[in-house]
């Protein structure tokens, strides 16, 4: 959903969309609610399913803001039109329907259950190329037809692709277009606004003038990243390969197995050109020839003319096991970022950040443009330089945590969590401001995990609720 901290001085009762599909009385005669698959601090996600006995097995998600002064309405507003335009086509996810009551804001979508990327593809017990070729073809048919609606979705990463199932063959959905645009720019078309996060960005978003071909990019670092893992070990070194300009091929980015089909590589190469005005769009990279591939095969299959000899046709080893691994080291990053928020002052907060993005800025070691910063050194900044010993405690007595020492963190967590405290801080409550702050920064933590199950148990003990978003 995006942040939706505002520091304005809005009323609960106001209206916020311009035009929902009613109000209480109106989702009452439609919906029944059921249990809650997520709570934070400003909003609420529940399975909800329609009254109409034709449809009685049509599950949904409902998001239930509740209004005040933390929401953003033309955020949210641009968010639902988008949404609109696209009409849940093309593996984008559905907008059902909106209600708005002078308390809440009540937004319908599809219930994706099988996770994010990284979740689902770590439950399979085996992965094929059909199922990349799948996940490929649904990724950039999306892409497509945000393309064709003047939309760029600019953060595209594993994070904000659902799958509605567990299911092998499960499809794909395309969510959270907090940080997308429909703005058409006169002149070169150009954008100039930088976001979205720093591994998957595309080389002329870091030069803040790029096109909806800024969205191809992300995808084909994605897809690098389905078939080899985050490369949390060797970040550094695959950021360095996608981002030179002078590279002869991408077969060296780590992990990236080398028996994989020819194809997969030359449709890696063909997302990931470095000059974007030569980069294919969507809609010509779909007929690439891997990701045409799983159609191919499944009418074969359908005819039963099986070809055990087809070179395209493999098991990909090893690849449930290394993004299990990636979401244990999510598990930590968000746990240590949890105890950062809560347990440092705001001045604290602040002192450190502001280290962070010196180190990040300076060190030769790292690309400044990763902002990213070692475990240790994170540690040695805490205890050093913020000399909060009961934070640098809390921190060592995570299990296992100096397995962690020489991995990155993402010090945009903690840039996220900045920023809410000085949206707040003019937000006039009963409680006092600092105890506000820590529920919602680690409530803001928590909602960038999605409301995992499996990762719910190991992050209870650090004060941080169960939230979802599926806008």
């Amino acid at each position: 959903m995006g942040n939706c901290v505002s520091d304005d001085t809005r009323c609960p009762s106001d209206t916020i969309l311009d035009n929902p599909n009613g109000a209480q009385l109106e989702f009452d005669k439609r919906f029944v609610m059921d249990r809650v698959l997520g709570e934070g601090e400003f909003a609420q996600v529940k399975l909800v399913y329609e009254k109409s006995e034709s449809k009685s097995s049509m599950t949904y998600a409902c998001k239930i803001f509740r209004k005040g002064p933390h929401l953003l309405p033309e955020k949210l507003r641009s968010e639902i039109e988008m949404l609109h335009s696209l009409n849940g086509e093309s593996f984008c996810l559905k907008m059902i329907a909106t209600y708005e009551t002078p308390q809440t804001l009540m937004i319908i979508t599809d219930c994706c259950t099988g996770g994010e990327m990284m979740e689902y593809l770590s439950k399979q017990k085996h992965i094929r190329t059909e199922d990349m070729s799948r996940i490929s073809y649904q990724l950039l048919s999306a892409i497509n037809h945000c393309s064709e609606n003047s939309i760029i979705h600019r953060d595209i990463k594993p994070e904000n692709i659902m799958f509605t199932t567990e299911a092998p063959d499960a499809t794909l959905k395309l969510i959270d277009f907090g940080s997308g645009t429909s703005q058409v720019i006169d002149g070169d078309g150009m954008h100039t606004t930088f976001t979205g996060k720093a591994f998957y960005n595309s080389p002329e978003m870091f030069q803040k003038k790029y096109s909806s071909k800024t969205d191809i990019w992300s995808a084909g670092v994605v897809l690098y990243v389905m078939a080899a893992g985050y490369p949390y070990k060797s970040l550094q070194e695959a950021f360095d390969i996608l981002l030179d300009s002078q590279r002869q091929s991408l077969k060296s980015l780590p992990g990236l197995p080398e028996d994989m089909p020819s194809e997969y590589y030359e449709m890696l190469e063909e997302l990931l050109l470095y000059q974007h005005g030569q980069r294919k769009s969507a809609g010509e990279l779909l007929s690439c020839a891997f990701v045409k591939f799983h159609q191919i095969s499944l009418r074969r299959k359908n005819r039963h003319q099986y070809e055990s000899n087809n070179r395209m046709s493999m098991l990909v080893l090893g690849n449930s096991s290394r993004h299990s691994a990636v979401l244990d080291l999510a598990i930590f990053e968000r746990k240590v970022t949890t105890l950062l928020a809560t347990m440092l002052t705001c001045d604290e907060l602040s002192k450190l950040l502001s280290i962070l993005m010196e180190r990040c800025n300076t060190n030769t070691s790292i690309n400044t443009r990763l902002q990213v910063v070692f475990f240790r050194e994170l540690k040695d900044i805490i205890n050093l330089e913020i000399k909060n010993m009961d934070c640098l405690s809390a921190i060592q007595n995570i299990p296992d945590e100096k397995d962690y020492d020489f991995l990155s963190y993402h010090t945009s967590l903690l840039k996220d969590v900045s920023q809410m405290e000085r949206d707040i801080v003019d937000y006039p409550m009963t409680l006092g401001r600092r105890s506000r702050f820590q529920r919602t920064a680690s409530e803001f933590i928590r909602s960038k995990m999605r409301s995992r199950p499996n990762l719910e148990k190991s992050t209870q003990s650090f004060r941080c609720k169960t939230s979802s978003s599926h806008l």
